[in-house]
Parts: structure tokens; sequence; C-alpha cells
């Protein structure tokens, strides 16, 4: 197992937030581990106490698509949040999603 910097786990979440691509997905692409990748996104949240992020759970009963494009068709902000759609999106994740986001919003 392959131990990685401070700087090369920065560096690749940085690749995979523009990327698109799930973390599963990123994970085989790049060769690591999707559970380290977890794990280095909740490091890197809680050393930034001024960090927005908040994980947000949708979930489909449908496979996933992969992206089709690195940059985002849309972008949709309720409140505080925003969230960037891609191409590809199902109506039905998009409905889970906006749901999810206003129910956040709402807290």
């Amino acid at each position: 197992m392959r131990h990685y910097t401070p700087d090369e786990r920065a560096r690749i979440l940085s690749e995979w937030r523009s990327s698109g691509m799930t973390r599963k997905a990123f994970a085989q692409q790049r060769g690591v581990s999707q559970g380290s990748l977890t794990v280095w996104l909740k490091q890197s949240s809680a050393k930034d106490p001024n960090s927005s992020f908040r994980p947000l759970v949708v979930s489909d009963t449908t496979e996933a698509k992969p992206m089709t494009s690195a940059h985002p068709v849309a972008e949709v902000s309720v409140g505080s949040l925003r969230v960037r759609i891609y191409a590809g999106i199902t109506d039905k994740v998009l409905t889970l999603l906006l749901s999810a986001l206003r129910k956040e919003a709402t807290c």
C-alpha cells in the first residue's frame, strides 16, 4: 500500500473535486483506494474550521452513469447552499437532490 504525502493527498483531492466523477470511479481510474479518498476528504474538512462543506447523500436505485463532462451544466443555489449539476444526471436523482437541499436549507 502506497503512502501519500499531505501535498499529494491535497492534489489528488483537488483533481477529484474538479473531475466530476464519483469517488469510486475516480479512485479506480487514479489507482487509489476509495476509502483513502473518503478519509482524506474528512480530514481536509476537519482541518478547515471555516469549511462549509457538508456531505449530502442522495441515493437512486438505478446504476449511476459516468459523467460526460468535467464542467457543470447548471448550478443551483438554495439559501447558502450551492450544488453543481453535471450532464447525465437522471430526473429522479435531481428531484432527490433538490428535495434534500430544501430540507438542508431549512435546518
